[in-house]
């Protein structure tokens, strides 16, 4: 997944959010977030965001990433795919 940077991080300098990608995001499971939120803080890596399905965080180097899932469908939704 690319995503766009939002319009309030748009507004920083360009030395803030240089040019190219804004975001890597990489598939984890559900059941993994949890572990994965313990595991980054234990690093002293800075969640900088965090929705539902999604922990977005910085590389070293400054760039943009996440770790994500999709919904975990109910048995009737699941039906319907």
């Amino acid at each position: 997944m690319i995503e766009k940077s939002s319009s309030q991080e748009a507004q920083l300098s360009p030395e803030a959010d240089p040019p190219g990608f804004f975001l890597l995001a990489l598939n984890i499971s559900p059941q993994e977030k949890p572990s994965w939120r313990k595991h980054l803080k234990s690093l002293s890596i800075t969640i900088e965001s965090e929705t539902a399905y999604t922990l977005y965080f910085r590389d070293p180097e400054g760039n943009r990433l996440a770790l994500s899932h999709y919904p975990e469908l109910n048995q009737d939704e699941a039906a319907n795919v």
